[in-house]
């Protein structure tokens, strides 16, 4: 049986935190978990065999979608007050037009079809 699943991401210490849900369907959420600045969708085959459940990998998975962030052009990065070095170096290094930047003000890359909402 194919199941659809939601995916969220939350602020973390050094990385982003992530937890999945199974939803109805790939809707937008009504319901946006506390601090979740992100999510997606994908899919999951699960069959049930002796009892046991049994999950294949995840796949089909959507676009990234931003909640309340804004994307930054990196003429804008450089425009930006404080010591942004390390974030203009990376696009520069990694050919990134943009980036968004989370309502937790985080810099993230943007891979293609992610978008901000």
């Amino acid at each position: 049986m194919e199941k659809h699943y939601i995916e969220w991401l939350f602020p973390g210490f050094l990385v982003s935190e992530t937890v999945a849900r199974e939803v109805p369907s790939r809707t937008r959420p009504a319901k946006v978990p506390e601090r979740a600045y992100a999510y997606r969708f994908y899919d999951q085959s699960e069959v049930e065999l002796d009892g046991e459940i049994l999950k294949g990998k995840s796949k089909n998975h959507s676009c990234w979608i931003f909640m309340d962030a804004e994307l930054y052009t990196l003429e804008q990065v450089e425009r930006l007050p404080g010591k942004n070095d390390i974030l203009i170096s990376n696009m520069k290094c990694n050919n990134w037009d943009t980036v968004v930047k989370t309502k937790f003000g985080q810099f993230m890359q943007l891979h293609d079809g992610d978008r901000v909402e």
